[in-house]
């Protein structure tokens, strides 16, 4: 599990990066986490208080089952992404912005 206190963030690459190796993320429930996270998918949103996240992290450190379904998430989650889907999708926004 990762933890992620950030109180601004624009889209979290850690969240990503970390999902991508089966490891779920503990985040504040702020924009941009929100956009990273999917609360009880790929990892959990708290309200941002040190003491909440502390309390998700042990929560998913001592639940076997919750740590394991978070994970398998988080690798499926993370195969949405990818570098070359991104530069597609750029050149294709590119594209059209150019014919205007």
């Amino acid at each position: 599990v990762i933890a992620v206190p950030g109180v601004r963030e624009g889209w979290c690459q850690v969240v990503t990066d970390s999902n991508a190796l089966g490891t779920p993320a503990v985040g504040y429930d702020i924009p941009g986490l929100r956009d990273s996270i999917i609360d009880g998918l790929n990892g959990l949103l708290t309200k941002p208080s040190v003491k909440a996240l502390a309390e998700a992290l042990i929560e998913i450190l001592n639940d076997d089952d919750l740590r394991l379904r978070l994970s398998l998430h988080a690798l499926r989650i993370s195969k949405r992404f990818s570098w070359d889907r991104s530069a597609e999708e750029f050149e294709e926004i590119a594209e059209s912005v150019c014919k205007r």
